[in-house]
């Protein structure tokens, strides 16, 4: 698996920065595309993310 991101990496939602969270888990789909579980702050949800919907938080 080639993830982009890490179990307890802090991220963002790009574009617009939705929400921050932490990688709570990272997978693969039957597909081959890695997915991540962001625990999202303030929230107490998880949101299943993709390489192309979260950047690294600053």
């Amino acid at each position: 698996m080639d993830a982009k991101f890490a179990v307890g990496d802090k991220v963002d939602q790009s574009p617009r920065n939705k929400f921050v969270g932490t990688v709570k888990a990272v997978f693969t789909t039957k597909e081959g595309e890695t997915r991540y579980a962001v625990d999202v702050e303030g929230h107490g949800t998880l949101r299943l993310c993709s390489d192309h919907t979260i950047v690294p938080h600053h």
